[in-house]
């Protein structure tokens, strides 16, 4: 995450959706995403990483993200906080590459012919649609990702939202022990849409685990598939990896 991602805040500002109705206040998450061609991304990384040691050297501690990457959302940069946090993030951003001078903008430079597009965009966790989320934090101790984008159909989104208790309870029943986050996507140009989020130490761990969990589950999986399903519009599966080495928590 290297040049100042604020500058087309306040026309995305426009599109933020409303909380849901009658919750809790929401979790908020600021992503900040660079996608970068196959071809670059080890001198991508490389200037990265090159990146963070000069806030670390210099001492930078009011910024930090972790950074997540995937096929589909690139190296997607997760920061706590939404709208309402914009001047904060503004101005601790600002003083970070105010103390890293010429030789971050030089790094940031380089970063930005590397880059071949960049996304921002808000998510909401909604943990009571999820099931024991406190197991899926956004840390590197599980750094797999199983990521679940679903598309909802925009008058069916209250249905949609039924079926997921429904679901947890299954899950519930079959004593999983490994749980996955539900977000809302409370910005972006294919809404509404939902994010589930599942962790592991790696690929083949995720997908055995689901195996002997579909086996447990038997009919009640199908049955399931069948509430949710009509609620959707589309369904996309990708998977990435937690990047530690990436990611940034305050110069420790």
């Amino acid at each position: 995450m290297k040049r100042n991602p604020f500058l087309f805040l306040p026309l995305l500002l426009m599109f933020v959706l409303p909380a849901p109705a009658q919750q809790p206040e929401l979790q908020w998450l600021t992503i900040f995403a660079e996608h970068v061609q196959i071809s670059d991304q080890a001198a991508f990384e490389d200037n990265s990483r090159n990146f963070l040691s000069l806030l670390s050297d210099a001492g930078v501690s009011d910024v930090s993200w972790v950074t997540v990457q995937s096929q589909t959302f690139g190296y997607a940069y997760v920061i706590p906080g939404g709208p309402g946090d914009l001047a904060d993030l503004n101005a601790t951003w600002g003083a970070a590459l105010a103390t890293i001078g010429d030789r971050g903008a030089d790094a940031m430079a380089k970063g930005d012919k590397l880059v071949a597009s960049r996304d921002m965009y808000y998510i909401a966790l909604r943990p009571e649609l999820s099931y024991l989320p406190e197991t899926v934090q956004i840390t590197a101790d599980q750094p797999f990702r199983y990521y679940t984008q679903l598309f909802v159909h925009p008058h069916r989104v209250a249905e949609f939202e039924a079926t997921l208790p429904e679901w947890k309870a299954a899950y519930a029943d079959a004593g999983a022990v490994h749980g996955w986050r539900v977000y809302q996507y409370m910005t972006g140009t294919d809404l509404p849409a939902y994010l589930v989020v599942a962790a592991a130490n790696n690929e083949a761990e995720y997908h055995a685990r689901q195996a002997e969990l579909d086996a447990s589950m038997g009919d009640r999986i199908a049955e399931l598939r069948a509430k949710t399903g009509p609620t959707l519009r589309s369904v996309e599966n990708s998977t990435g990896w937690v990047r530690a080495d990436l990611s940034y928590r305050g110069g420790n």
